[in-house]
């Protein structure tokens, strides 16, 4: 294990701060969410109409679907899907910043990890 220095510590950091902030952003648009439906329908029961599941070729193009207007028309399920996909994509974003921060650096081993990491998740998001 490498020891600690300035640049660790300043990825670490960064790292963590993408973290919070997907999970924070996620939680609060999935309970703003989860209280406007309670609001609305009484319950917190959610349908299983087709709006709610990620449909479209891959969840790429069902992101560009919802920020194209073509999601779910009730205000709470539109909370929620946006929620999920900050909290799907927290890890992606998290690999991306890696990924920079190693290619800055210029350490060919974390990059070529980084890459791989990088691509499984394209891969497995893509075939959702």
């Amino acid at each position: 294990m490498e020891p600690l220095n300035k640049n660790n510590s300043k990825i670490e950091v960064i790292l963590s701060c993408i973290f919070i902030t997907g999970v924070a952003a996620s939680l609060l648009l999935m309970a703003a969410g989860m209280i406007l439906l309670y609001l609305e329908s009484g319950s917190f029961n959610i349908s299983r109409e087709p709006s709610m599941f990620i449909q479209g070729n891959n969840f790429f193009n069902f992101i560009l679907d919802i920020f194209k207007g073509r999601g779910p028309e009730n205000t709470a399920l539109l909370l929620l899907t946006i929620g999920t996909i900050i909290l799907m994509l927290t890890p992606f974003i998290r690999v991306v910043a890696s990924l920079i921060y190693f290619i800055w650096i210029r350490d060919k081993k974390y990059i070529f990890i980084t890459l791989v990491v990088l691509i499984i998740l394209i891969i497995t998001l893509s075939l959702h």
